[in-house]
């Protein structure tokens, strides 16, 4: 691992996680309902407003935005909320 910063979410989460090649790889197990809702969304977004994203792309920004939103408000962000439940 690396000593920086583990942000590559474009320059400290401008969120534009575009489709750029990434040199490291999680796996993520998610419930089939998770995955229908992101399979929904990525299919609204194409259908109704014609932006076309794949699911990492997907899963990158909302980890950006939990991530940001947790660093600007700590124990106020809804990371935290959803995690203390």
């Amino acid at each position: 691992m690396p000593d920086r910063e583990p942000v590559a979410f474009v320059e400290e989460f401008g969120v534009d996680a575009g489709r750029i090649r990434h040199d490291s790889k999680i796996t993520v197990y998610l419930s089939a309902e998770d995955l229908h809702v992101i399979e929904k969304t990525r299919a609204d977004l194409c259908d109704r407003h014609g932006v076309r994203v794949d699911r990492g792309r997907l899963v990158r920004i909302a980890v950006a935005q939990a991530v940001a939103d947790y660093r600007a408000n700590g124990t106020e962000s809804d990371l935290w909320r959803r995690l203390k439940r």
